[in-house]
């Protein structure tokens, strides 16, 4: 037997592979991240985590778009692919061990159950399983990566500038503390990119843009200098027809932020063209078919966030309400499958609702929800526009009624979180009513487990917060300290089977804020 003929027999047998494992589903582990971290040790496999909700319009944005993607499955084939939805037993103790908040959250563990990466969401499929395969290959954190690479100890190829740019840097736990940092590192490092790689280059530029504009940044504003090569930078970028329909993920959401950190109050003119030219830059996007159904509802934001940021310069004309009308109205047409049509609607209730096109989003919100499509998702979605409008009351029932139809544990205290606080905002008089709705919510989703951690404790901190202002208002913090009191001796102060002294322990730090 030649050797030439083992070399083809074996490339075709990968290649069979390859096909194969394409054509498969994914078979997610749902028995718990111990069961998987520990065959992820046995077998040496490093783990994909992918953490979500039913209801997340974005998380079935994956399940549409992502997961039954060929090249994505291929991808994932060799992790160990788990799923941890929020509202199942422990997910939430797991959401705080890995500093998972926000939905969705996807994430790369070695085999010892170390984090590589979270992925960036706003790419297409292809450049998801792209970035799996290099962080397969890499396997190092992405941000010591970044600080490697900066200082000379690593020398950055393909595989590290893809890691770097399409990174989920806003879900990593040191944001807040370093991202001015990240992004200064960044900018810097963007220029070693080759221009064969432009979309990476452009990206990076764009991630970095990003970090450095925004809240909190206060103390590490820009200097003139900085502002002026970023605006320099980005008017060559926007010259750059070819590679802009991939970026829509990264530009959707910059408009404002440019707007309000990269100009002058004085430069008005300069803020006028910018805007004018980014707004048309974002409507020759929509006419590329290289946009998917998503991305193509995401390049419909500059307008609206322009407008919110600077409705004086920037109204919507008739012709961009028209245009958001028509776009919402063909992907609500093209939506067909369950997953896709959740992520759909809830982006067109609400571009409709900006464009002054209220009655139809509500009919939409009412259709989707009287078929069964997540109704009390629909139902926030409702009360959502009616408070817009002014319609507080409307919006208090709505609010109710989604706290009502909501399922699941996490789900049952984001929604009742969110309608505790909007009934102490609309309605702070009602002291007996707020009470008692309390002392519900308290006793029907206290007794869970995970109850005091993750995006759960979150949500409680927040209502408390709440409550505590009311009641220094209202004078009614002695009736709030009683209702605490007596909570604590409920929950915190007995020992129950698969309730940790940790659940006690946090219980009671929570009641002694009242």
């Amino acid at each position: 037997m030649s050797l030439s003929f083992v070399v083809l027999s074996l490339s075709s047998c990968t290649k069979v592979q390859s096909w194969w494992q394409a054509r498969q589903e994914i078979e997610w582990r749902k028995d718990g991240m111990e069961s998987a971290l520990a065959e992820a040790k046995k077998t040496n496999r490093p783990l994909f985590v992918y953490w979500g909700a039913i209801w997340c319009p974005p998380c079935n944005v994956l399940k549409a778009k992502v997961f039954p993607d060929s090249d994505f499955k291929q991808a994932v084939s060799s992790f160990i692919p788990v799923y941890l939805d929020g509202d199942t037993e422990s997910a939430q103790l797991w959401g705080e061990k890995l500093n998972a908040s926000g939905y969705p959250t996807l994430m790369v563990l070695n085999s010892a159950g170390k984090e590589v990466v979270r992925l960036s969401t706003n790419v297409s499929a292809t450049e998801i399983a792209e970035v799996l395969k290099d962080a397969y290959n890499v396997l190092s954190p992405v941000p010591e990566l970044l600080r490697e690479i900066k200082n000379g100890a690593r020398k950055p190829g393909p595989e590290e500038w893809r890691l770097l740019s399409r990174y989920s840097w806003d879900q990593d736990p040191a944001f807040d503390e370093l991202r001015a940092e990240w992004g200064e590192s960044l900018w810097s490092l963007k220029e070693q990119i080759p221009e064969s790689s432009g979309a990476e280059k452009a990206r990076l530029g764009l991630v970095s843009l990003r970090l450095r504009l925004g809240e909190g940044l206060e103390k590490k504003k820009l200097s003139l200098a900085q502002k002026a090569e970023f605006l320099a930078w980005l008017e060559k970028l926007f010259q750059q027809e070819g590679l802009l329909p991939e970026l829509v993920g990264e530009l959707s959401g910059l408009a404002g932020s440019i707007h309000s950190g990269l100009f002058e109050e004085k430069e008005k003119r300069a803020r006028l063209e910018f805007g004018q030219n980014y707004k048309r830059m974002m409507r020759n996007i929509l006419q590329s078919p290289k946009v998917s159904w998503d991305m193509r509802l995401n390049a419909l934001y500059p307008a609206i966030d322009l407008a919110q940021t600077d409705e004086k310069s920037f109204p919507l004309s008739d012709e961009e309400k028209q245009t958001v009308v028509d776009e919402c109205e063909k992907a609500l047409a093209a939506a067909a499958k369950k997953e896709q049509r959740v992520a759909v609607v809830s982006d067109v209730s609400y571009y409709l609702g900006e464009v002054g096109q209220p009655g139809r989003a509500r009919d939409i919100l009412k259709s989707e929800m009287e078929k069964g499509l997540n109704p009390y998702y629909m139902m926030s979605g409702l009360a959502y526009l009616e408070n817009k409008a002014g319609n507080k009351q409307e919006a208090l029932d709505w609010h109710k009624q989604a706290y009502q139809k909501a399922e699941g544990r996490a789900t049952r205290i984001q929604w009742g979180g969110k309608y505790l606080k909007y009934l102490v905002e609309v309605k702070p008089e009602d002291k007996a009513g707020i009470m008692a709705e309390l002392k519900s919510f308290y006793t029907d989703n206290l007794k869970t487990s995970d109850a005091f951690m993750g995006r759960n404790k979150r949500v409680l901190d927040k209502l408390r917060k709440s409550l505590v202002k009311w009641g220094e208002e209202r004078k009614s913090g002695s009736e709030l300290q009683a209702l605490a009191k007596n909570q604590d001796q409920e929950h915190c102060s007995q020992q129950r089977v698969g309730f940790t002294e940790t659940y006690l322990s946090s219980c009671k730090e929570y009641f002694k804020g009242f």
